[in-house]
């Protein structure tokens, strides 16, 4: 069955997307988008990655975990995760690395929310990265918007993020 597999990700400028499982940042732009696009879809998450993604109500949470949760369908690997999808033309990853890493291979979209600068974190958390794609074969499409919010994790300080969705070329 020929299908989207869109990947999710919000990233600072090195590629950081979490400290130890845990969003570095909290954008409500992003999060609003984010609701609007995988209404009604699956979302594939990791287990520490699950847990953050309440936003996603409305979509079948998908977890890659091997601790059952019932709230949420489990799977124990990404393709398992996969076939739990059914026939839904559209599926949505939202990471961890492991998972953006897993369906890297088989995604034919990521958007991406690209932080203008480098995020400081937790002393104490292992900063986790998004895996690096090859640029010939993830040429930037368009970038739809950009726009700047007052960041709560960090003092209500402002950050610039915009949008960038990445086609695979084929």
């Amino acid at each position: 069955m020929e299908r989207d597999i869109v990947l999710l990700v919000i990233q600072d400028r090195n590629g950081m997307i979490s400290w130890a499982g845990e969003p570095a940042w909290d954008i409500p732009e992003a999060t609003e988008y984010l609701k609007r696009i995988t209404f009604g879809h699956h979302v594939i998450a990791g287990e520490r990655t699950a847990k953050f993604l309440n936003f996603f109500r409305g979509s079948q949470m998908v977890v890659v975990s091997n601790k059952d949760n019932p709230f949420y369908k489990n799977a124990r690997s990404f393709e398992e995760a996969v076939e739990k999808c059914g026939d839904d033309p559209e599926i949505f990853i939202a990471g961890g690395a492991r998972i953006y890493a897993a369906a890297l291979p088989r995604a034919n979209v990521i958007y991406s929310f690209e932080i203008s600068g480098k995020l400081d974190g937790f002393p104490r958390k292992t900063p986790v990265y998004f895996p690096s794609i090859n640029i010939e074969e993830w040429p930037m499409g368009r970038s739809s918007k950009s726009f700047t919010w007052q960041e709560k994790k960090r003092g209500g300080i402002p950050v610039n993020c915009r949008e960038v969705i990445y086609q695979k070329r084929v």
